[in-house]
């Protein structure tokens, strides 16, 4: 799970570095992972995002944000025509996981993963 974890970052990285802060412009780029207890309930820490419903179970929210330049509306981000976002939803599907793209301010995306690894090889 951190290989493709680590590719993700690295292409949501990139993208931020070429098209939301290009030529060295100023702003903010935030990485964050939580693990989700199958107990959990509520909200991530600092951060307004539900961790309850269906969807949440034991496992993982990977969340990275930048404040520079607005995603453009005309691109569809699940079905995009640049490889680099065509990469991060091929890898989220590879890991069974969610995204979701928050517009505002920043950029945010939000991928959600269930923990399969202790579950599978524990018998």
């Amino acid at each position: 799970m951190a290989i493709p974890l680590g590719i993700i970052i690295n292409e949501l990285f990139s993208n931020s570095l070429k098209y939301a802060f290009p030529r060295g412009a100023d702003g903010e780029i935030r990485i964050s992972l939580f693990r989700q207890p199958e107990s959990s309930a509520g909200s991530i820490p600092d951060s307004n995002i539900d961790t309850t419903g269906p969807d949440m179970r034991s496992g993982f929210t990977l969340i990275y944000s930048d404040n520079g330049g607005r995603f453009p509306e005309n691109i569809d981000f699940k079905n995009p025509d640049t490889l680099g976002l065509q990469l991060v939803n091929a890898l989220v599907e590879q890991l069974d996981g969610t995204i979701e793209l928050e517009k505002g301010k920043e950029t945010k995306f939000i991928m959600r993963f269930e923990d399969k690894g202790l579950r599978e090889n524990v018998k």
